[in-house]
């Protein structure tokens, strides 16, 4: 499972990390992406849509950071700390209504009405 970030809107990090712009690269960063899927299920199969997240991963060195069991400093400071900010953007994860995101929707309203129908019965 992917740690737990500070979630921000895109003026809120231009604001607080103006050098970062998604055209260009702080030299203290670099860029991670990686693919999740948003996944539903029609009761005969999962169907899948894989989104693309992007992050830059930042070398901070102005703030330490207490690293230990006890989080304590006598079990030493860190030189300069790494965060994560996610850039992902619209443009990141282009779709197009196709086959594909179709049988998506589909199956997603499918299930929808399933579970509507399973709680009206037990509720």
């Amino acid at each position: 499972m992917a740690p737990a970030l500070p979630v921000y809107t895109r003026g809120e990090i231009e604001k607080l990390f103006p050098v970062m712009r998604s055209e260009e690269i702080p030299p203290n960063c670099s860029l991670y992406q990686l693919i999740q899927n948003q996944c539903t299920y029609d009761g005969n199969r999962v169907i899948c849509l894989p989104f693309k997240r992007v992050f830059l991963r930042c070398l901070e060195t102005r703030n330490g950071e207490v690293v230990g069991y006890r989080l304590q400093p006598k079990h030493g400071l860190k030189e300069g700390v790494y965060r994560d900010i996610e850039v992902t953007s619209r443009s990141d994860n282009t779709y197009t209504i196709n086959d594909e995101i179709q049988d998506f929707l589909r199956a997603d309203s499918v299930l929808q009405e399933k579970m509507q129908a399973y709680y009206e019965r037990h509720v």
